[in-house]
């Protein structure tokens, strides 16, 4: 194929055809390591109980352990519902007319995006993860003492999914960046449409404030899960130095990925209804002056005129009534509330509640394939 045909191909390319290929991330392997990982976790659970027994039983009880593993579940399920719910949001935006281009442009900016998601600085940035979490791994060994078969493995088996688990978090955390990023380009390259009378009262802008939503969701859970853990475990000097750490990484990841990204968005939402509360204040002044003209003795109109004139002035004041509202954040915050709280709210007590609640027959179990 030439190089004008191909050219030609690719303006032809639709925004449907471009979201259905969308890749949030492309390489395989990291692919599959993210929607298999809750396998990979019990698989290695077991095979760690039938390989080192009371080793295994000791390192697997501890809390800090458990729930450190079940967060990354939490953040893996929730990252592959987002790898899902991102190309399907920017076709739905596209649908409902709330970007102004042509479609050529707007696939472009698709392109743009999946390389951004996929940039080589994520496969550094998650090798670098998974490096940091052996290093950590190593520095706090935790072996019993005058245990070859601790050191075994810790290094046959420990560091290897400890590796992987890191390479994971340090993939996430790029794509959620990125995708940070990529709705804050959004308002840059494009003009919004905020339709004022969308039913879903963001003006038709709400995909995004839940696009957002989701990604910060993934950042939510594990960091107020091992909140939870913390103040269900109690802590130590050690504990609270590394909470510390994590709450501000998290609330400045939060800034990065759901904040300033929708700042974008609500300023042109913001700019978009001063032009329209300029042509509210030009309606209200022709009711100001069609009431005028009523009341005025020497242009008094006869009955059946003032009767006109009376109807036109109502219908006016009724649609100034019901249109005066404008949306300026693509989110209800109501929904936002519940979107961002009842995901956590339910690890949480998935998590650490239920150690509470049904300890025993979990930590016979573990005792039972320990022996």
């Amino acid at each position: 194929m030439s190089a004008s045909e191909s050219a030609q191909t690719h303006h032809a390319e639709t925004v449907a055809d471009a979201c259905r290929k969308f890749q949030f991330t492309r390489n395989p392997r990291l692919r599959a390591l993210i929607s298999f990982y809750p396998l990979l976790l019990l698989f290695v659970f077991a095979l760690d109980l039938i390989l080192f027994g009371s080793i295994a039983e000791a390192s697997w009880t501890q809390p800090a352990r458990y729930s450190s593993y079940t967060a990354l579940v939490v953040a893996a399920l929730f990252y592959y519902r987002l790898a899902r719910l991102a190309p399907r949001t920017f076709q739905i935006i596209w649908e409902r007319g709330s970007i102004r281009a042509s479609e050529s442009a707007y696939v472009a900016y698709l392109h743009d995006s999946e390389k951004r998601l996929n940039d080589p600085r994520g496969r550094w940035l998650s090798l670098a993860a998974g490096a940091l979490g052996l290093l950590i791994l190593f520095a706090i060994p935790d072996l019993p003492e005058n245990s070859s078969a601790a050191v075994v493995r810790l290094f046959f088996l420990r560091a290897p999914f400890v590796f992987l688990s890191w390479l994971l978090i340090g993939a996430v955390v790029w794509r959620l960046f990125a995708l940070g990023q990529i709705i804050d380009q959004l308002p840059q390259r494009f003009s919004l449409n905020v339709q004022r009378g969308f039913p879903d009262q963001c003006g038709g802008l709400a995909p995004l404030g839940e696009l957002s939503a989701s990604n910060a969701t993934i950042l939510l859970a594990p960091g107020l899960y091992v909140v939870g853990g913390f103040l269900f475990f109690g802590v130590d000097p050690k504990t609270v130095l590394f909470l510390i750490i994590g709450l501000i990484f998290e609330v400045v990841a939060l800034l990065a990925v759901f904040v300033l990204p929708l700042t974008q968005v609500h300023n042109e939402m913001l700019r978009q209804r001063e032009r329209y509360y300029q042509e509210m204040a030009t309606l209200a002044q022709r009711i100001d002056d069609n009431a005028r003209e009523l009341i005025e003795p020497s242009q008094l109109p006869d009955p059946g005129e003032i009767q006109k004139r009376l109807q036109v002035l109502q219908a006016l004041r009724q649609f100034y009534q019901e249109n005066h509202d404008f949306p300026t954040w693509p989110f209800e915050m109501r929904r936002l509330a519940f979107a961002l709280s009842a995901p956590q709210a339910l690890s949480l007590l998935a998590g650490v509640g239920l150690q509470r609640v049904i300890p025993s027959w979990v930590l016979d179990l573990v005792k039972l394939f320990g022996k």
